[in-house]
């Protein structure tokens, strides 16, 4: 987008209160998904919805999209895989699989602490629902793995409709913090006015104490000023 295109009304409100906005576009998600499922009788029909909420809730902004679907999409699929496989070392040995699935857990905290957190957090969170089958059920399991990857593209569906930016959201942010600064420097030395700016609670004791400073430095460089004549 163009850094000089300028905000409409709207736009500046939709981003003022873009937790609200962010709430509702997730509470229809959920809304959405849930007819989704009941619509088609999907089986397992809980992972999508839990999916979907996992990997949703936290994305906001459209940044946070494109990059991270990727990662969360990946995770998914490589957890599915090694859930998968775990039940079958199963029904071969069950400390193998213990091991199997401490390895795949470790995996999954070493990539939550790195540059790909979503897709550390998702490996972990696929494994635990796979794995959470029946013994020996592999046809749950994988209506499970799949539920969770429908819920991964849902989730990357809602959210890519009408995405926030944060540039926008800087810009807003900046332009509100520019006209409190201008506020305070009015209310502080400007003497061409002839009613001085309401100012908000917090920021109203700020021009007493730019006063204050402001002759403190006076102060201080009329000492010094002082000092050099004595010398």
């Amino acid at each position: 987008m163009r850094a000089d295109k300028s905000l409409s009304p709207f736009e500046i409100r939709v981003y003022r209160h873009y937790r609200i906005v962010h709430g509702t576009r997730v509470a229809l998600a959920f809304l959405l998904t849930f007819l989704i499922i009941r619509l088609f009788t999907i089986p397992e029909s809980t992972w999508p919805l839990v999916t979907m909420v996992v990997i949703m809730g936290p994305i906001s902004f459209w940044g946070n999209v494109v990059p991270r679907a990727f990662e969360r999409i990946g995770g998914t699929v490589l957890g599915s895989i090694l859930g998968l496989i775990a039940l079958q070392l199963e029904l071969i040995s069950l400390p193998l699989m213990l091991v199997w699935c401490a390895a795949a857990m470790f995996l999954c905290g070493w990539l939550a602490l790195g540059k790909k957190p979503y897709q550390g957090l998702l490996i972990g969170v696929t494994l635990a629902i796979v794995v959470g089958s029946p013994t020996g059920e592999i046809d749950t399991a994988l209506w499970r793995s799949g539920d969770v990857i429908l819920g991964s593209l849902l989730a990357m569906l809602f959210t890519g409709i009408w995405p926030q930016r944060a540039f926008i959201h800087w810009r807003i942010q900046l332009a509100k913090s520019l006209t409190e600064y201008n506020r305070v420097y009015q209310s502080a030395f400007s003497p061409n006015l002839l009613e001085r700016p309401r100012l908000e609670s917090h920021l109203q004791k700020t021009p007493d104490r730019c006063r204050e400073n402001a002759w403190a430095d006076c102060a201080r460089q009329q000492r010094n000023s002082y000092s050099k004549i004595d010398i």
